[in-house]
């Protein structure tokens, strides 16, 4: 698991630019990239980031939906296509909620950003159909080695219906692989 670790910590500060172009990808994926994925093995620097973009957390209250009521940090990000919740788990898990998003566009901004993983990972595109809410679709990827026991998960869900408040949510945590 070092080994996945030292690996993966190399790619996820490199620029977005070399996984695919802004212009490729949406405004909520590099939110996604520029905070959950540049700063996985570094969670002090998302959160001095937040600081110094002037994100204020959000209220243990507010925090609670977006943390799963779990101990962590939530902050509010407002930008012109949208406004923005980015979560951090106490336990390292990252993601990035959007309150509006065409779920088309997002999927193939999401597959832009994780479909291709850096050597020596291997990307896997995983079938997660079955784990999607009523009345929403998730993508998953996972970024690992064979030998490794552990790999990272991607995942990306969207609703087409804007009645639930959240209208996708991209996330990224370091598991156990399934067996």
């Amino acid at each position: 698991m070092r080994n996945l670790l030292l690996a993966t910590f190399g790619l996820l500060s490199t620029p977005l630019t070399v996984m695919a172009t802004e212009a490729e990808v949406t405004e909520f994926g590099q939110l996604f990239a520029s905070t959950c994925m540049a700063h996985f093995y570094a969670t002090d620097d998302l959160r001095k980031q937040m600081q110094g973009d002037g994100s204020e957390p959000m209220g243990a209250e507010d925090a609670r939906y977006f943390l799963g009521g779990k101990p962590g940090t939530a902050w509010r990000v407002s930008l012109p296509s949208s406004r923005f919740v980015v979560s951090l788990l106490d336990t390292g898990m990252c993601a990035v909620f959007a309150e509006s998003a065409d779920a088309a566009a997002e999927q193939r901004s999401f597959a832009r950003l994780v479909n291709i993983a850096p050597e020596p990972l291997v990307a896997t595109a995983l079938d997660y159909s079955s784990r999607s809410p009523k009345n929403a679709t998730t993508h998953a990827y996972s970024w690992g080695r064979p030998q490794d026991k552990s790999e990272l998960l991607f995942t990306l869900t969207t609703a087409n219906d804007a009645s639930g408040g959240i209208q996708a949510m991209a996330s990224m945590a370091l598991v156990a692989k399934e067996q």
